[in-house]
């Protein structure tokens, strides 16, 4: 019976026969086997065969193998986030770059109303120009330059920019221009917002152009008489050229300032003389080629007062 039951079936057999766990009958059949086939016997010698130091090493080597591979996937994992980060940071210090926070520009509108174009310069020396982008900013927009590290991809400092023309202000560095097609220094539009006297003589670079001042106010109800006491000690002729050119920049005070009548000021000589002068509204008015009311009403018209006048 023993001869005729084939191998496969006995080595099915053997794991429950190594567990004592077949039949009695069916135990003395295998028996039977493994006592004339050297090759049953063989393999049912190996699963009982007892755990030796070899043996014992086989998990040991297992985990070790486990923790090898464990390792060099977390080195791969880390090296390639390494080669991502790499890249990303070369990619934005050579071809995208960063905002420039200032950079000296030429801005033209075309006469065909279509189309600006802008010239300019980064501020870095030691940087190229990368790109730039057009970015929502309130009720307009302005005008982004980004500069990188130079490369053979970006290695010149200057660009010129062909942009369509906008329906809404845009900005660019220190202008806007407008939907008309007018340019508006920063200036003009910060004397647009002024919240008064004071703040127009702050904001028109009076102390810049001509030195530190004193301001008086001469009337109590409008429209107000003004003072302005330059306290800086300078030559004869030195105080009538400064006095000359505060002409300019109290006929735009009082452009701007609509409650105001007349500017008076003084320059203080070192020879102890004192050059003194006053400007009224209607003589600011007769230097001026438009009505005086109208230079105060948009940022356009405040442009065009600082033009008119040499203002820079």
């Amino acid at each position: 019976m023993k001869n005729r039951i084939p191998c496969e079936i006995i080595r099915d057999l053997l794991p429950l026969y190594t567990d004592k766990q077949t039949r009695p009958d069916t135990s003395q059949v295998i028996a039977g086997h493994l006592s004339h086939c050297t090759e049953c016997a063989r393999i049912y010698e190996e699963m009982n065969a007892p755990l030796t130091p070899a043996g014992a090493d086989a998990p040991t080597d297992a985990l070790g193998k486990i923790r090898r591979k464990n390792r060099l996937e977390a080195l791969a994992g880390a090296c390639i986030t390494f080669f991502i980060i790499l890249i990303i940071t070369l990619f934005k210090l050579f071809i995208y770059g960063s905002p420039e926070a200032f950079y000296s520009s030429m801005v033209e509108v075309n006469s065909d109303m279509c189309t600006i174009t802008v010239s300019g310069t980064v501020s870095d020396e030691n940087k190229a120009y990368s790109h730039y982008k057009i970015e929502k900013q309130g009720d307009g927009c302005r005008l982004i330059v980004y500069s990188c590290l130079p490369s053979f991809i970006h290695g010149e400092e200057t660009f010129s920019i062909d942009l369509t023309y906008q329906d809404i202000p845009l900005k660019i560095g220190d202008r806007t221009v407008m939907p008309d097609g007018s340019i508006v220094y920063s200036m003009a539009n910060a004397l647009y917002d002024n919240a008064g006297f004071t703040d127009i003589a702050d904001k028109i670079g009076l102390r810049k152009a001509l030195g530190s001042f004193e301001l008086r106010l001469l009337s109590t109800s409008g429209p107000y008489q003004w003072e302005i006491i330059f306290k800086e000690t300078c030559s004869y002729n030195e105080a009538e050229s400064k006095s000359a050119l505060m002409v300019k920049y109290a006929c735009a005070m009082l452009a701007l300032s609509g409650t105001s009548k007349e500017i008076k000021w003084s320059f203080a000589s070192d020879d102890g003389s004192t050059i003194s002068s006053s400007l009224e509204r209607n003589q600011a008015n007769s230097m001026l080629k438009n009505p005086i009311e109208g230079y105060a009403s948009t940022p356009q018209a405040v442009q065009q007062l600082l033009d008119e006048l040499g203002i820079l």
